[in-house]
């Protein structure tokens, strides 16, 4: 008996858990506010600035050899990204302390924690990048840009 309880319960909430992820998958594509809907360009061989509709530039991207900075026009430190062989540091400063953490922990499996504290854990998921939308301190907008160039990066 104890093992039918089991197994009911099992399927019941992978269900639910691939039900929750398409669901969020949907709004995030339907987001008004994309990355989609911004213009990009590289401007030197280690910075792109993304432009709106009306060809303002918006958000700028500085790369670096294992790092990328989300910064406004202005160049003001948006959000610092360090990127590991099985992990990937979010930030909001150039120290990278207190930083969002998304780490594989096997093929399809991600952690997101921050000042180790679990924040999610992810099995029906392929990249770290799909990990951006749990953090919800980041707006959408910037999230989708983060999630862009992360994809961009193999991520």
């Amino acid at each position: 008996m104890y093992n039918y309880w089991k197994f009911t319960l099992t399927v019941v909430l992978t269900i639910f858990l691939i039900t929750g992820c398409k669901t969020e998958n949907k709004k995030q594509s339907n987001d008004s506010s994309s990355a989609a809907s911004f213009r990009s360009e590289m401007v030197k061989s280690d910075k792109k600035k993304y432009y709106d509709q009306d060809n303002q530039v918006v958000y700028e991207i500085k790369y670096k050899p294992t790092s990328f900075k989300l910064r406004t026009p202005s160049s003001k430190l948006l959000w610092k990204v360090k990127l590991y062989e099985n992990k990937v540091k979010i930030s909001d400063n150039e120290e990278n302390t207190n930083p969002y953490e998304i780490k594989k922990m096997a093929p399809s499996v991600f952690k997101l924690t921050k000042n180790d504290q679990k924040i999610a854990r992810d099995s029906a998921i392929t990249s770290f990048a799909s990990m951006v939308g749990y953090i919800t301190e980041i707006p959408k907008e910037q999230q989708s840009i983060l999630q862009q160039e992360l994809e961009a990066k193999g991520y």
